[in-house]
């Protein structure tokens, strides 16, 4: 980013919108700053601090409140979840209140009480691990007539692992790594 000259850099957008803001690595957050300078560029960010998923790339929790310091973003805090059952936001609360990078108490909530299961598979093997997720998927397809459950990974090779087991086991899965009919 330092060695852009800045005949090669367009400078002149009006609004700029930065969803997962807080993924932004440094030398993203250096090209934002070159292309959208304060006080010329209306920024938007959306982000969640407690969705950081990049930090082998060099995002980190606190990039929401740099970008609220350098571009004198003002913050708005969504904190009702209308997307998961009550049980997966209450955990996910759990899980994000013992995060020592984070700078407060989690907000997230839930509007109303779907329904919504949540399983916890611990394993001291990758392949235990997986094992445990197909015996569990297999009672789900055979006792609740289950017809899709998706399966992420961060990475290819988990996921790629994942469907080769799926199909040992007679599960269907398609060539996105997503379990289902």
């Amino acid at each position: 980013i330092a060695a852009l000259d800045d005949k090669y850099v367009h400078v002149g957008y009006a609004h700029v919108l930065l969803d997962e803001a807080q993924d932004t690595s440094e030398a993203q957050l250096a090209l934002l700053q070159r292309l959208a300078p304060r006080g010329v560029t209306a920024i938007t960010a959306v982000g969640d601090a407690d969705q950081v998923i990049y930090s082998f790339r060099g995002s980190s929790p606190h990039m929401l409140s740099r970008l609220s310091t350098l571009f004198g973003c003002m913050a708005l805090v969504l904190p009702t979840n209308y997307r998961c059952a009550t049980r997966i936001v209450d955990t996910a609360r759990s899980l994000i209140q013992a995060n020592v990078l984070r700078d407060g108490p989690p907000l997230l909530s839930a509007d109303r009480n779907v329904a919504g299961e949540l399983g916890i598979i611990t394993a001291a093997t990758r392949e235990e691990e997986v094992d445990a997720i197909c015996v569990e998927l297999r009672a789900l397809y055979r006792t609740k007539g289950l017809h899709s459950v998706a399966l992420p990974c961060r990475l290819r090779e988990p996921a790629t692992f994942l469907r080769a087991a799926l199909r040992d086991y007679g599960l269907p899965s398609s060539s996105s790594g997503a379990v289902g009919s």
